[in-house]
């Protein structure tokens, strides 16, 4: 039986730090950017996500790696590796692109290369990047292009934060680019 001078008890034990907050924020938009690389992707051998999160996190603009908007995306072309990499829009770059408010945040399924990190200092916005730590075949292929954005993001003062996703399909395959 309930009475009126019950009380319900404290809920101090729901609150979160900041820092346990933003690492679930961190998890849940790379999971995105994963799930955008495997729905919209149509590159055969490398699907990359991103997702860029304005000052409010309801500001969301989505990219993946694919031809740019006019192109045919024909298994021919798809399957051609030196075709593709001249024509194909990385998923970092499409994220701002698509975005018609200024981003704060990217969050992309593989390291930026340098020239995505370049796009992303000269958006003068966004002052973090999230992604994987490079790994496997992706690490021995992009590993320079990886370091020379790292220290782009260092000089320019834009973190960046290299975090695991356990799970994902597309994270996991790093190695198969």
């Amino acid at each position: 039986m309930i009475t009126p001078t019950a009380t319900l008890p404290a809920t101090r034990h729901l609150r979160r730090s900041p820092g346990v907050i933003q690492r679930l924020r961190d998890r849940r938009f790379l999971r995105l950017a994963d799930a955008v690389a495997e729905i919209f992707a149509k590159d055969p051998t490398t699907k990359v996500g991103a997702v860029l999160v304005g000052e409010h996190p309801n500001q969301v603009a989505l990219g993946y790696n694919g031809l740019p908007p006019g192109l045919a995306d024909l298994p021919e072309r798809l399957n051609n590796r030196e075709w593709k990499n001249k024509h194909t829009l990385h998923a970092e770059t499409n994220a701002i692109l698509n975005a018609d408010f200024a981003g704060t945040t990217l969050y992309a399924t593989r390291h930026p290369c340098l020239n995505c990190a370049l796009t992303i200092a000269g958006t003068r916005t966004i002052r973090r990047v999230v992604a994987p730590e490079p790994s496997g075949e992706f690490a021995a292929r992009w590993g320079e292009s990886t370091r020379e954005a790292a220290a782009v993001f260092d000089e320019a003062g834009i973190t960046l934060d290299l975090m695991p996703l356990p799970g994902s399909a597309t994270l996991a395959e790093q190695g198969n680019s």
